[in-house]
């Protein structure tokens, strides 16, 4: 009967650490920055006090640790957030430190990518990778330097191309 008792318990705080673990996982999403949200509205919820200027491609880089406060991931790391026509296109993060942290994040909220380079396995990791979600394609790269690993996560909308398009002409006219 004890045993019982101890079995059903320890089955229920297994279940509770995985709810609470999802919840904190999902609080860092990067894309409840919805893809097509103004420059005005992303920039409002940081208080950054930065105005749109009048071009057609804008950036906002924000520390890490406002966008997902209590993430280590996170800490001490930039957010670049990219508007084009004042839309939120991309996000990217960057980040430089001893521990690779970002892969496994990003495979946690954007799901596993499977078929990894071999080389991501290596001691010093040189790696590339890129898989399609429903409305975005995210892009993750790892490169060693030293004893410091740089890690990049670009997420980047799917159905902005045309806004893409429109700016590389813009941008090859002028």
């Amino acid at each position: 009967m004890i045993v019982r008792y101890m079995l059903k318990s320890l089955f229920i705080s297994i279940i509770a650490c995985l709810g609470f673990s999802a919840n904190v996982m999902a609080a860092c999403d990067l894309q409840r920055f919805k893809f097509g949200t103004s420059y005005e509205r992303v920039q409002k919820h940081f208080d950054t006090g930065l105005e749109k200027a009048p071009v057609s491609m804008q950036i906002l880089f924000v520390p890490g640790s406002d966008v997902c406060a209590g993430e280590k991931v996170f800490q001490g790391t930039p957010v670049i957030f990219t508007f084009l026509f004042d839309k939120l296109v991309q996000i990217e993060v960057n980040r430089l430190s001893k521990k690779s942290l970002l892969g496994a994040w990003a495979e946690s909220v954007y799901g596993v990518k499977s078929n990894k380079p071999r080389s991501y396995f290596s001691s010093e990791p040189n790696a590339q990778w890129h898989w399609d979600k429903s409305s975005a394609v995210i892009t993750y790269s790892i490169v060693t330097y030293g004893a410091e690993r740089h890690e990049y996560i670009q997420i980047q909308s799917k159905q902005h191309e045309e806004l893409f398009a429109k700016w590389a002409e813009e941008e090859e006219s002028q």
